[in-house]
């Protein structure tokens, strides 16, 4: 990773630590790249990563690389990953920091936005100390702002399928989490231009849930391909 700059290198690498790693291996990775926390693309990529530990931790390093984000798709990336991590549904965290149009007084000066980053950080910690309120440990997996359970967020995700829901980014995140964890192939959710088949990605859902394999799995324990992920 400190050798290559491409797109799906740094995607696939930060999505499989993210993923199958321990709060100790991606938290590593983490600090051994802080050199490029003001790097636009480290940003982006590694918000995933943060989100994909489930851990209440990973909101102090996701504000962090917000700070340092002048780049509005990188922002709302690491506001996406905090809403998954935090919001059962897309909510106050989701919506990200407002904007201001900043005009100069010199007309030879550019425009630019100002991003409310104080208001915003106060709307995250808020919902951090709602979250870790109903937590016992600092330690256990939380998702959607309660504790990871595969079979959980596989009926969510089944609920969203069924119904009209429009939150697409959450439909998506709920889809690799559930397959980064089961290890079932999600590709048929989708077409080739993406659009989302909702009956044939429901019955994937089914078929598991109808199936033996959700007793290897409980609550508070995260999963890679079916493997418990040591913490």
């Amino acid at each position: 990773m400190t050798k290559t700059e491409g797109y799906f290198f740094w995607r696939a690498s930060t999505e499989i630590i993210g993923y199958a790693g321990s709060w100790k291996t991606i938290s590593g990775a983490f600090s051994y790249f802080t050199p490029r926390m003001s790097n636009s693309d480290f940003q982006y990529f590694f918000a995933s990563a943060l989100g994909a530990s489930c851990s209440l931790k990973a909101v102090t390093p996701l504000l962090q690389l917000h700070q340092e984000a002048e780049d509005e798709e990188a922002r709302h990336q690491i506001e996406n990953h905090l809403a998954y991590l935090l919001e059962e549904e897309d909510g106050p965290v989701w919506d990200g920091a407002s904007q201001t149009l900043d005009v100069p007084d010199d007309d030879n000066e550019p425009l630019r936005f100002v991003v409310d980053r104080v208001s915003y950080f106060d709307v995250v910690q808020k919902a951090f100390r709602d979250v870790a309120a109903t937590q016992s440990s600092d330690t256990t997996p939380i998702y959607e702002g309660k504790t990871y359970d595969v079979i959980q967020l596989s009926h969510r995700l089944l609920d969203r399928l069924r119904s009209d829901d429009r939150q697409f980014g959450r439909i998506n995140r709920e889809r690799v989490a559930f397959e980064a964890a089961t290890g079932l192939d999600t590709r048929s959710f989708y077409t080739e231009n993406g659009t989302l088949l909702r009956l044939p990605a429901a019955a994937i859902i089914e078929d598991f849930l109808d199936s033996g394999d959700v007793n290897r799995f409980r609550a508070g324990q995260r999963y890679f391909f079916g493997h418990p992920i040591p913490e």
